[in-house]
């Protein structure tokens, strides 16, 4: 017998297909209905409802009177105090661990900044961003904070949507992208906090630079 428990509900299906969605959209600036989305996921329209009523209540997309809903605009002032947010916490945790990491936890480390190498030379933009995504939460995983990981967790999408847009227009940056997080990487295993947390500094600085660039404002 089936455990209906573990069967996920439609409105929790719908919700996780809409948001995946609207998130990998390449265009933000497209409006999609309800009917639309009920149509793409083969779904009734009353999940969709209850997954775009979710989706807009946690602030991810907004209503268009009569049209339908659309990924936000993400502002200077969200891109500033963003990443503000970010180089409190995370130069903190990469200078926490440096010379504190075990032997797995470092290898798991060096095969990341391998994937992301590779990602970047093949020039595999979608790729690139998922591992850039891992590198982060993977070292607040490690550090073990649980109210830093939730933090970081928080801001995910925004991260998502911000670290995509840099790796879909600007394909040329994943070298020095990856370049960034071997520093933070080397700093850590070699045992210097103030090295560690200066390398990440400088990787957040210059993610926050290229986000708010006059060329590439939203």
């Amino acid at each position: 017998m089936t455990d209906p428990a573990r069967k996920p509900l439609k409105k929790d299906q719908a919700y996780q297909t809409i948001r995946q969605l609207l998130l990998d959209a390449d265009d933000p600036e497209v409006i999609y209905s309800e009917r639309f989305l009920a149509a793409e996921l083969e779904m009734g329209l009353a999940p969709v409802r209850s997954a775009v009523e979710r989706l807009r209540s946690e602030g991810i997309v907004e209503m268009i009177p009569k049209s339908g809903v659309r990924i936000p605009q993400i502002t200077y002032r969200e891109v500033m105090d963003f990443f503000e947010v970010r180089m409190l916490l995370e130069p903190f945790i990469a200078g926490r661990l440096a010379g504190q990491v075990r032997p797995v936890q470092a290898k798991a480390l060096k095969a990341l900044i391998a994937d992301q190498r590779r990602a970047a030379t093949t020039g595999d933009t979608l790729e690139y961003h998922r591992l850039d995504l891992a590198f982060h939460s993977t070292l607040a995983e490690m550090y073990g904070n649980r109210e830093m990981v939730h933090a970081l967790s928080q801001m995910r999408d925004k991260m998502y949507r911000l670290s995509k847009y840099i790796h879909r227009t600007h394909p040329d940056r994943l070298a020095t992208n990856v370049e960034q997080h071997e520093k933070v990487v080397l700093a850590i295993l070699d045992g210097s906090c103030a090295e560690a947390r200066q390398a990440m500094e400088t990787h957040l600085q210059w993610g926050r630079d290229v986000n708010i660039a006059p060329a590439d404002r939203r």
